[in-house]
């Protein structure tokens, strides 16, 4: 983390352009005075050193800072935004999940099949296709066919439960078809290794039949790489909807790093990067910690 810090605070002024300039994009042109007291009152004339020693000290005693748009106290838009951005997330890894594990275990246990054929055909094609023009041909194609396109503006749970649902499903079914590939494709692989162990033909030899077999003994032991892919691709979807929720006008965080880097907002950009760091690690975590249930032989110390 603190490697993180560091390297996010000198890269973001590193970036070519003025932060104060950025933030009066829209404003009215002000004098070089003003311009100079703006930055003084941002604290971007101090020392590098003490600015980021600043920004750490806050960070310590739980205070993010302010953005420089108009002062909003950070922590209190990131908990506004947090939601939409966990919700995606976790709505694409249940499809990923649910789409990529039954199936990819279909695929390997039907192996040279049509059906294992048309499998790996799907899963290279959502390989193959970015997410970001799938979910530009959903906003296009349902106004040239049926003269309907989903919300661009993402309603409030609270406000529309059903509009929210539907709002939210389109980008996180886009999202979780495209990492159930990765999935389906890592799940065949390991089923097929472990369908070729002794342990297999012992169980078909007992009299198990081919489903108590794939679901009792193939499927556990060959799920902790694709368990090290469900990590990967959780952290990769928290911080990865950057696409999705601008192009469906989601507000999380996602859409608020693409404003804060667009804008040079330091203190939000900071906080954001630092924030999806620390959610890679814990969830590497505890994939690491899910090991020892998937397979008893493993200890972890």
């Amino acid at each position: 983390m603190l490697v993180v810090s560091l390297l996010t605070f000198g890269l973001l002024r590193a970036i070519p352009g003025d932060a104060v300039l950025a933030q009066l994009e829209d404003s009215p042109r002000l004098s070089r005075q003003e311009i100079e007291e703006l930055r003084a009152e941002l604290g971007l004339n101090d020392p590098l050193w003490a600015q980021y020693a600043r920004w750490v000290g806050g960070i310590l005693i739980g205070d993010f800072g302010r953005s420089f748009g108009g002062g909003l106290e950070i922590t209190s838009e990131f908990k506004r935004r947090l939601p939409y951005t966990a919700e995606l997330a976790v709505l694409a890894l249940v499809i990923s999940i649910v789409i990529g594990v039954p199936f990819g275990a279909a695929s390997a246990f039907v192996r040279g099949s049509p059906l294992d054929y048309l499998l790996r055909l799907f899963a290279v094609f959502w390989l193959a296709v970015p997410n970001f023009w799938i979910a530009t041909m959903a906003l296009i194609l349902p106004v040239v066919w049926f003269g309907w396109s989903p919300n661009i503006v993402a309603t409030k749970l609270t406000e529309a439960p059903a509009q929210h649902l539907v709002d939210m499903l389109i980008p996180g079914a886009i999202m979780g078809i495209s990492s159930s590939a990765v999935s389906l494709r890592m799940t065949r692989s390991q089923v097929l290794e472990v369908l070729r162990q002794d342990y297999i033909r012992t169980a078909y030899a007992k009299g198990l039949g081919s489903l108590t077999v794939l679901r009792r003994h193939a499927l556990r032991n060959a799920l902790i790489p694709v368990v090290t892919i469900w990590g990967t691709q959780a952290s990769g979807l928290l911080s990865g909807s950057v696409l999705m929720e601008t192009i469906f006008g989601i507000p999380g965080l996602g859409q608020w790093t693409v404003e804060s880097i667009r804008l040079r907002d330091y203190p939000v950009t900071q906080a954001l990067v630092l924030f999806f760091a620390f959610a890679t690690m814990a969830v590497n975590l505890l994939v690491d910690l899910s090991y020892s249930w998937l397979d008893p032989r493993i200890r972890v110390g």
